[in-house]
């Protein structure tokens, strides 16, 4: 019952990205029981425009105890050492333990994001 007090009204904080400055995009495919992945890397442009999503999405953010498959994970850096994963699915994006639900567009700006579309 104290748990549960003292998880009611807590925020979860926006998870900060600002730190990466390089980041590997694996996307997952799955053909029968083969799980297919393709690696790419993010322009230094790509990482701040993710950085800069998150940080301009600052509510919403909720804490989630849950192994989740993978849907396009990147993986962020700061000259060579990892900072964070980030794993985008079409109904959430996951950084850590720290989970937002998703609408179709901001799925669609996450996705023009890390496939090098936004312009």
């Amino acid at each position: 019952m104290v748990l549960a007090m003292c998880l009611v009204g807590c925020k979860r904080e926006v998870p900060d990205l600002s730190k990466a400055n390089a980041g590997i995009v694996a996307t997952h495919s799955r053909l029968g029981l083969v799980d297919n992945v393709t690696n790419s890397t993010l322009s230094p442009l790509q990482v701040k425009a993710l950085s800069d999503w998150v940080s301009s999405h600052r509510t919403n953010w909720y804490w989630k105890f849950e192994d989740t498959a993978p849907g396009t994970l990147v993986f962020l850096e700061h000259d060579g050492v990892a900072v964070t994963a980030v794993n985008i699915r079409e109904q959430f994006v996951c950084v850590g333990d720290t989970y937002r639900d998703l609408t179709p567009s901001e799925w669609a700006e996450l996705q023009k994001i890390i496939h090098g579309q936004n312009g």
